[in-house]
């Protein structure tokens, strides 16, 4: 059991590793990333339900809804490849398995207490040279906009996550996403700025909800605006100029919602999922919304996920607000890139985590109920 615990754990860090290293600018190629994340992940996932066989620190009620969920997922990838022609998009459960894994571990082993602060302002500290030296921290993170700030909101969650479990006092503290909103904003994501900035709100009522906190809440506020007026007002006037000028969403975003909405309505589009083969190899035009990836790669077992994000945002008011304020950044973040699910890897480690720390914390509350009752 010792042997499978210490190698549960050097799986946990080297997942860690590999999906922040994807990030990086190391010229190592993507398929190299994800395929050793892919084999990582499963691996991890098959120790920790080796390792609850002799613990048992999952229902085997739990046990079942994963097999279920993991066999539907499966299943709904490869009948979604077969359809399209994609013989490989059944891999994508792969991903998944990875997920699944990194969220039990985070939610009943991760005990570590300084590991994603360190990560996190060992990223910032970086961000802040190039800044001050002047130069794009678009340099970094493969040169684009969605990296800095996918990789950001992942360590600034996961360090929040560690942080309400070492410490009495729950608040969170703005500080940590304070400092993502600015490198969202230095970086002109537009996307980035609306969800860094809902976590910044978030975080603000998580921990000054109560009246005693309003005072030094406002002297944050009042910092805050006075550094940004005085050092990123440029930056801000840039932002909103160029989300004037293209919204929310681009044409080629647009191009792509019309088509689901026009192929949707066909019964092996709905079932199967909608085919933007056309678009990509026409117009070179990719989906850029998680959620229309997610129906595209899993077909109608999509609205598995929907569901089940509907009750973890239920679940997460009642039981585990922090995972509420990290939740809802993440999902917003989610519309116009393909990061969560079916692509990438960050953000649904992300998810899984939330989802299984919230379900813990919920069967903790109902066994303090019943004990009482």
């Amino acid at each position: 059991m010792i042997k499978l615990s210490k190698a549960v754990v050097w799986l946990y860090f080297m997942f860690v590793a590999l999906v922040v290293g994807k990030q990086l600018p190391l010229g190592i190629s993507e398929i190299v990333f994800n395929r050793g994340t892919q084999i990582i992940g499963l691996l991890l996932f098959v120790g920790l339900m080796r390792y609850n066989r002799l613990l048992g620190f999952l229902s085997k009620r739990a046990v079942r809804n994963i097999n279920l969920g993991v066999f539907f997922a499966f299943l709904g990838s490869l009948l979604a490849g077969v359809f399209k022609g994609q013989t490989l998009n059944f891999l994508v459960i792969f991903n998944v398995l990875g997920f699944i894994g990194f969220g039990i571990y985070t939610a009943y082993f991760f005990r570590r207490k300084v590991f994603f602060k360190r990560l996190f302002y060992i990223l910032s500290f970086y961000f802040v040279i190039l800044i001050v030296n002047g130069v794009s921290i678009k340099v970094w993170l493969n040169g684009s906009y969605n990296h800095i700030s996918v990789v950001t909101l992942f360590l600034v969650s996961m360090y929040y996550i560690e942080k309400d479990r070492s410490k009495d006092d729950k608040s969170i503290g703005l500080v940590p996403a304070g400092l993502t909103v600015v490198f969202c904003l230095v970086s002109t994501g537009r996307s980035a700025i609306l969800s860094s900035g809902l976590l910044l709100a978030l975080a603000y009522l998580h921990d000054y909800i109560s009246p005693k906190r309003g005072a030094r809440a406002v002297v944050i506020i009042a910092i805050a605006l006075y550094l940004i007026n005085a050092y990123l007002l440029d930056v801000i006037l840039d932002y909103s100029e160029k989300f004037q000028e293209q919204g929310f969403t681009e044409e080629g975003r647009l191009i792509v919602f019309s088509q689901f909405l026009t192929d949707i309505g066909e019964w092996r589009s709905l079932f199967f999922g909608v085919n933007y083969n056309r678009l990509y190899e026409e117009q070179n035009l990719t989906i850029h919304n998680s959620y229309l990836s997610m129906h595209s790669r899993f077909g109608i077992v999509a609205i598995v996920f929907f569901v089940m994000t509907a009750k973890l945002i239920r679940r997460s008011y009642k039981y585990y607000k922090l995972g509420l304020v990290l939740l809802l950044p993440i999902l917003l973040r989610s519309f116009t890139d393909t990061i969560l699910i079916s692509d990438g890897f960050l953000m649904g480690s992300l998810y899984f985590a939330i989802f299984f720390i919230t379900n813990k914390k919920r069967n903790e509350a109902q066994q303090i109920d019943f004990a009482h009752a």
